[in-house]
């Protein structure tokens, strides 16, 4: 049972349109006292689930991003969640970073603008990787590609007192990859955000923030192997699980738990932990 939508309730409207490659989808919803906040969350999630796949579309007309597949093919491959520290940890090795340092110094660039493309590369990468082995960042619990169409747009807008947000954005062939990759960060940045205010309001997330502050940190191989050993392992889903006892919303949590754990070793998960313009200045407005 919900028991905070009276609390959370909002009376207004929720339309969400998206249709960019292989990414589409409708949602015309009303909102009000009778939504719960575990509906929303289900819509909010939604809206993030093709965001991966248009950020690696972008990022493949914009760099040679051969370069960055070909030295990919020498890190270790991890069939699961509990193999995954050698893997991660290989983005950081100093050949790694020279190939992401190559690729990113595109022509009339500056440091910082080849710095935020780095940074999206790791971002992108990193969430594949995490994919593969089956552990997700994403809050609708998917890695997209997308491929071919770089035409279409994206809307969200909610209209109501308790949430008025607008995002929209037409995509053209002639729009800059690195403005659609800026908006998409910032897009997704949002819906993160509203997720997780949602999350706060049904469970106690600092029962999972005390319990990552006990798992182990670093950037090490020999560090990431026990941090994913945590993440996969008895003690955090037993965290979770003594939180809630719905399926989902315990993958939500988990996922949480993930992306902060992970951010707390400065692996790049999150889209806030991306350098996009005036992304500073949005999350100083959240935290208000």
């Amino acid at each position: 049972m919900d028991y905070l939508s009276d609390y959370l309730c909002m009376t207004g409207t929720l339309s969400f349109h998206v249709d960019v490659g292989g990414w589409k989808d409708v949602l015309e919803t009303n909102v009000d006292e009778r939504t719960t906040s575990t509906e929303m969350l289900h819509i909010l999630a939604r809206t993030t689930k093709g965001v991966d796949g248009v950020i690696g579309a972008q990022l493949k007309r914009m760099i040679e991003f051969g370069k960055v597949e070909t030295v990919l093919q020498e890190a270790p491959v991890a069939k699961s969640a509990a193999e995954l520290g050698k893997t991660i940890a290989f983005l950081n090795t100093r050949k790694m970073s020279q190939v992401v340092n190559d690729v990113s110094a595109l022509p009339g660039y500056q440091s910082k603008e080849q710095s935020e493309m780095g940074q999206f590369i790791r971002l992108y990468v990193t969430r594949r990787l995490l994919a593969q082995a089956g552990m997700y960042v994403n809050y609708a619990g998917v890695f997209s590609e997308i491929k071919g169409k770089n035409e279409g747009s994206i809307q969200l807008i909610s209209n109501n007192k308790q949430w008025p947000c607008v995002k929209k954005m037409a995509m053209e062939e002639t729009t800059s990859p690195r403005t659609i990759m800026e908006f998409m960060g910032s897009f997704v940045v949002s819906m993160d955000n509203k997720i997780e205010s949602y999350l706060s309001k049904l469970v106690d997330l600092n029962k999972i923030d005390e319990a990552l502050a006990n798992g182990p940190q670093g950037k090490t191989a020999s560090d990431l192997d026990k941090l994913f050993l945590f993440l996969d392992g008895h003690e955090l889903k037993q965290a979770i699980s003594s939180l809630t006892k719905d399926a989902q919303l315990e993958k939500w949590l988990h996922v949480y738990a993930c992306r902060n754990a992970l951010e707390k070793c400065k692996i790049f998960v999150k889209y806030s932990q991306v350098e996009i313009p005036g992304l500073k200045r949005l999350l100083k407005k959240k935290k208000k």
